[in-house]
């Protein structure tokens, strides 16, 4: 058994104690969301004339490339020359390349596949399983009024439609 999740202290606080022997994994869809929201901070796509927006998207683009590539990288020799080939072709982005070495880089065994492929996984490193089962529950639940019997009833009432 491991568990992935988006990176959220509560909920890693409340894991260690209850599942301290547990593999933790961090999602990758959600490790590269968060990446792309402080990229888009150093290359503006909103706000900007259309030929600025366009260049700043292409370097957005291949700025993830790269961050893809090494999240990706199959060897821990790999990841290390990946990751310090991008921070060296990026000079002109010393915010940003420093935000993935305080942000990223000390947690790259939560994620990047070179230590993730350590672990028992089957292949899952995001939670978007998990998160499209509780949107639809959220949905099917529509509001958070009802009594404990009301929340039992609704979750058998989505488990029967969902088994029909």
């Amino acid at each position: 058994m491991i568990i992935i999740t988006d990176n959220e202290q509560a909920l890693l606080n409340a894991m260690r104690t209850v599942y301290p022997r547990v593999p933790h994994l961090l999602c990758r869809w959600h490790n590269e969301k968060n990446v792309l929201l402080e990229a888009k901070k150093h290359w503006r796509i909103t706000g900007v004339d259309k030929e600025e927006k366009d260049k700043n998207q292409k370097l957005l683009d291949e700025f993830m490339a790269r961050w893809r590539a090494v999240m990706l990288a199959t060897s821990k020799d790999e990841f290390e020359s990946l990751y310090a080939k991008l921070k060296t072709d990026y000079p002109t982005q010393p915010a940003l390349i420093e935000y993935l070495d305080l942000n990223k880089y000390p947690i790259k065994h939560l994620f990047a596949r070179a230590w993730t492929d350590d672990v028992l996984h089957f292949g899952i490193t995001v939670t978007s399983r998990l998160e499209g089962g509780h949107s639809t529950l959220k949905e099917f639940l529509q509001n958070g009024r009802g009594g404990l019997l009301d929340v039992v009833n609704r979750c058998a009432d989505l488990h029967t439609i969902q088994y029909r």
